[in-house]
């Protein structure tokens, strides 16, 4: 399959249609777990104490026998935390740790955006700060900077998600990961071909990501959209932890081959001062998560 970077209209997801069970109406049992799980985390956040069933249920109107099947499930996955002599309950430690994830990436983006206009103004491309959702082998975008030339072409957007192995941002990550975690990224990723010149065989990406290491950049060559070229660096904080990757963007006329090198200096200088911002180091399980080892 071949892509354009040319302006392109994107669907409404909204509108595409659900699948229903028979008979046609939307199944309300699952809305409504969903429902009962969200006013039990609220009622536990809205008490210092931990809280008893009665109370719990008396609070969010759930019955007893419903609400103590519900926390024990949240209770597995550390959402709820019930106290072995009480059988009180209270928030459990992935809340905590869930927040903080969502602190941080937002603190990430917000010491991020100043370096990316920088970058912008100084390269004259579009520049990223991503992360890689090992999980999923997807790429996150956290903040981007336009280019400040007319033309542009780059066709990406906040917040959406991107194969890692077609992308300098996904590659430049990957290529840094610990050894283990790259091998099971690689592993269970599907490599699909956008132009025809999309890596789609599992060797030839590690080759790739061996050449990455090598150079300390990687380099997006058409790879996801015809006319579009990018080169990326990971940033790394204390003792070389993945934060995320920074990338540049433009059409080929202007990302030339002959700017690279260039362009990924400039790029090195900018993860540099992201890292020095960062104190310590924010791990993101799943996401970008490990240490480099060259």
């Amino acid at each position: 399959m071949r892509r354009s970077a040319q302006p392109r209209s994107v669907p409404d997801r909204r509108a595409r249609s659900v699948a229903r069970p028979a008979g046609g109406a939307v199944s309300a049992s699952r809305s409504g777990v969903v429902d009962k799980v969200a006013s039990l985390l609220i009622a536990l956040a809205g008490e210092k104490r931990a809280l008893d069933l009665t109370e719990i249920a008396s609070q969010t109107g759930i019955n007893k026998s419903t609400a103590c099947r519900i926390l024990k499930r949240l209770a597995l996955h550390r959402l709820v935390d019930q106290d072995a002599s009480s059988g009180r309950y209270r928030l459990g430690i992935a809340l905590f740790e869930l927040g903080r994830r969502v602190g941080d990436t937002v603190h990430l983006s917000e010491v991020a955006k100043p370096v990316l206009e920088s970058l912008a103004r100084e390269s004259g491309e579009t520049a990223h700060f991503a992360i890689l959702d090992a999980h999923e082998g997807r790429v996150v975008h956290l903040a981007r900077v336009e280019s400040p030339h007319p033309v542009r072409a780059v066709p990406s957007r906040t917040g959406e998600r991107y194969p890692f192995h077609c992308l300098s941002v996904g590659k430049a990550i990957a290529a840094f990961l610990p050894e283990e975690e790259r091998k099971l990224l690689l592993s269970h990723s599907k490599f699909e071909r956008f132009t025809r010149r999309t890596i789609t065989r599992r060797g030839d990406l590690e080759r790739e990501l061996e050449k990455v290491r090598r150079l300390g950049y990687a380099v997006d060559n058409e790879e996801y959209y015809e006319g579009i070229r990018c080169v990326s660096v990971p940033v790394r904080g204390q003792a070389d932890a993945l934060l995320g990757g920074l990338s540049l963007a433009g059409p080929t006329s202007r990302m030339t081959l002959d700017r690279l090198e260039q362009l990924a200096a400039l790029l090195g200088r900018a993860a540099t001062e992201i890292a020095n911002e960062i104190s310590p180091p924010l791990l993101h399980d799943g996401l970008t998560r490990g240490r480099s080892r060259r």
